[in-house]
């Protein structure tokens, strides 16, 4: 019997021009919107990825500084 692996993951969640999202830049998914309470949106729209694109053009210490959790 082998012995299981256990993978443990902390969400990195951000504010930035009034959308709080989930992002991982070392993951192979997301970005995805949340609802206040850290449930993900049922869709995620062209307003949502204008607003991601500005976020990314930011330096990775910029970014941070919108980090809530």
């Amino acid at each position: 019997m082998s012995n299981p692996i256990i993978h443990i993951s902390f969400a990195k969640i951000f504010e930035f021009e009034g959308w709080l999202f989930e992002y991982d830049r070392n993951k192979p998914f997301g970005p995805w919107p949340l609802k206040k309470d850290f449930e993900p949106r049922k869709r995620a729209g062209m307003k949502f990825y204008n607003t991601f694109g500005r976020f990314l053009e930011m330096t990775i210490e910029e970014q941070q500084e919108f980090r809530v959790a």
